[in-house]
């Protein structure tokens, strides 16, 4: 973008460098973190179109910032979750973003993981470029219990508290392949976790110790659901099984 003699463009260190085309001096640099693909200017407001979806607008006097788009940016979106009035999603990026469902804007962010592991044992089909253990298809949030599951594609589920989606507290590392589908019990005392290695995984949330496997199906979890008292799960395979689980002996 040039204008009035300055030319601004933006490059793979995320970058935003001014440039006085007189001198061909770089003037300043704005770093916006990201690789910019759109550039505008008006005035003193810099408007720029980020390669992870976001458009940003800084004003050039006080290098103060405004995000006005913000969006996953890699692969596909599969995690999703309630948490009061949040939205809350993970996909192959290595992004857990909670939304404001009011104001359709983008709050907490957070990674799914720092780790760089790949799958167990089968891999999950992926239009993303991350690791597995970056790449997250379920997502549980408990507002009883204050907790937030993150369940990656190597079969790992991070726990991380509600106020602090950041922090992870727990690991859990029991399923040989890749999470489907989780979700916390009504009252909050247990989570479950169904694998694409055809079992549900059943942890209590005080420490997260593993209670108990339920292994009857005989296809990949693709759904599953508490009663209301937390006391059966029933869950459904690629087997059209639809099967009825006692909580907590599995």
């Amino acid at each position: 973008m040039w204008q009035a003699g300055k030319l601004y463009s933006g490059g793979r260190d995320g970058k935003v460098c001014i440039t006085n085309t007189e001198s061909m001096e770089c003037e300043r640099a704005v770093d916006f973190g990201w690789l910019p693909r759109a550039i505008d200017v008006k005035d003193n407001l810099l408007l720029v179109g980020l390669r992870n979806g976001s458009i940003i607008e800084c004003n050039l006097e006080d290098d103060s910032m405004t995000t006005y788009m913000q969006s996953h940016n890699d692969g596909e979106v599969w995690g999703l979750a309630q948490n009061g009035s949040d939205i809350c999603t993970s996909g192959d990026d290595n992004q857990v973003i909670c939304w404001n469902a009011f104001e359709r804007k983008a709050g907490k962010r957070a990674t799914v993981n720092e780790a760089v592991r790949k799958a167990k044992k089968n891999k999950a089909s992926t239009l993303g470029r991350h690791p597995e253990s970056q790449c997250a298809r379920a997502l549980a949030a408990s507002p009883e219990c204050g907790k937030m599951a993150v369940c990656a594609n190597d079969g790992s589920v991070t726990i991380r508290d509600l106020g602090d989606l950041g922090t992870i507290i727990h690991e859990l590392q029991d399923a040989a392949e890749w999470i489907e589908v989780a979700q916390f019990s009504p009252d909050g005392a247990y989570l479950a976790v169904g694998s694409h290695d055809t079992n549900i995984y059943l942890y209590e949330t005080e420490g997260f110790t593993l209670l108990g496997k339920c292994t009857k199906h005989n296809a990949t979890l693709t759904c599953i659901d508490w009663s209301d008292d937390s006391t059966y799960i029933r869950s459904v395979c690629n087997a059209y099984e639809l099967l009825f689980f006692t909580m907590p002996d599995c």
